[in-house]
Parts: C-alpha cells; sequence; structure tokens
C-alpha cells in the first residue's frame, strides 16, 4: 500500500457539483468489494439534476487509502495529454492492426450521453471523448 496513505480516512458531505439545491435521495449502500477495505458508501441522486455521486466521500486527502497500488483498475491505464493520432509508430501501429481494443469494437454512434461504472483512472472515458473530436 500507499507509504503516504493516511491513518483515517475523513469523509466530506458535499452538495451537487452542478449547483443544484440540496435535495438529494438515497439510493443505494455499498463497500469496497475489490480490495475489502473497510467503509460504507452511500449514492445519493440530485432529485434536481439527477447526478448519481457518492456522499458523503473521502476527501481529496484520504481517498488514496481506496487506492492502494495494487488496486487493478488502475493498473496499465494512463491518459496522455497528447492527441492520440497525434502520435504515430510503425510499433503503434502493428499493435492496432493485431489487437482489436475495446474502443475499437464500438460500434458508430453519434455524440450524446454516456455514463461510466467504475471509472478507476477515467481512460475509457478519455477515448470516448477523443472519438467526439475526430
Amino acid at each position: 500500500m500507499n507509504s503516504n496513505m493516511p491513518k483515517k480516512v475523513i469523509m466530506e458531505d458535499k452538495d451537487c457539483p452542478l449547483g443544484c439545491s440540496r435535495n438529494d435521495e438515497f439510493i443505494i449502500k455499498g463497500r469496497d468489494r475489490i480490495c475489502d477495505l473497510p467503509g460504507e458508501f452511500h449514492v445519493v441522486r440530485c432529485r434536481t439534476c439527477d447526478l448519481m455521486r457518492t456522499n458523503p466521500r473521502p476527501t481529496v486527502e484520504t481517498i488514496d487509502f481506496y487506492y492502494p497500488d495494487q488496486y487493478g483498475p488502475f493498473q496499465g491505464t494512463k491518459i496522455s495529454e497528447v492527441h492520440s493520432s497525434a502520435i504515430s509508430s510503425p510499433i503503434k501501429k502493428l499493435i492496432k492492426k493485431v489487437f482489436r481494443f475495446n474502443v475499437m469494437i464500438l460500434p458508430g454512434m453519434a455524440p450524446g450521453r454516456l455514463l461510466e461504472v467504475g471509472c478507476a483512472s477515467g481512460s475509457f472515458m478519455h477515448q470516448m471523448a477523443l472519438l467526439n473530436l475526430a
């Protein structure tokens, strides 16, 4: 585990990040099923905009507790600052021909709304956003 890991996780109660007045509805309660770490998490839905989120949530300073080094969804994911089409190399082209990545087998769709549950590093959502730029 991360050596900078906090001794105690501090939870914070936050309003809807879209600026709606406080009017949340409790949806479901869950726990960490990947690393079996202690804690209980409530998912709430904003009755104004329908955004669902964890609330209360760990603070920025203590959330590392739930993302130890062996946390699988983060392993091997990285978002590059450079648009992926700007990088070209013979090896990258060969890899794309040999492997069919999930992003490449999605049906063509018009830009719209997307919900990603368990987004890990956000790399899949990042790839989806880049497809809308093409």
